[in-house]
């Protein structure tokens, strides 16, 4: 199965990043797609392609995990390489993210090696595949802001990824609570 650890996202939070969704896509910037409401989170941890007995051994090792719940809040628009626009995104912040993804990493360590990219707490928007207007896209995320939305990270998830024609389907297979 396809894998990946992440923290889910509360009602108030995916309706504001539609509401960034409908914006950009009205403003006609760029070719792409946008994720979708069901399928918007923050990824932790890619594990990729495991075996059930891998599967096992992750849900055991995250249940070791003991760390409390905590505030976050909606933060900026970004995009990752401006040079070649690929990912619109918006962040999460929260120190507390990085705790937990630490942990994660470090409870994993015994099973998967450790991320060679440095670890940026955003959800992804929207997939670019083409330009409309470069610039606009680019000055988007500085002249637009969000709203501040604080909420409570008290879980994070065990998800598998199945990649299909109409875009990428997301099942639990383990929600995990934090203190």
């Amino acid at each position: 199965m396809r894998c990946f650890i992440s923290i889910e996202l509360p009602k108030e939070v995916t309706a504001e990043i539609k509401n960034i969704q409908s914006d950009l896509e009205s403003k006609n910037l760029f070719h792409g797609s946008f994720a979708k409401e069901e399928n918007l989170h923050l990824t932790l941890k890619f594990l990729g392609e495991i075996s059930n007995a891998q599967i096992e051994k992750v849900k055991l090792l995250l249940n070791e995990i003991k760390l409390r719940k905590f505030k976050a809040s909606l933060g900026s628009l970004g995009i990752f390489n401006t040079k070649t626009p690929r990912i619109f995104w918006i962040s999460i912040n929260a120190q507390e993210i990085h705790d937990l993804k630490k942990e994660i990493d470090e409870t994993l360590s015994k099973v998967f090696p450790k991320e060679k990219m440095e670890f940026a707490s955003h959800v992804t928007i929207a997939r670019i595949k083409g330009l409309e207007h470069r610039q606009k896209l680019l000055d988007y995320p500085t002249k637009n802001k969000t709203k501040k939305i604080e909420f409570f990270i008290d879980k994070f998830w065990l998800k598998e990824s199945t990649l299909t024609p109409d875009g990428p389907f997301y099942k639990t297979i383990e929600e995990f609570t934090l203190n």
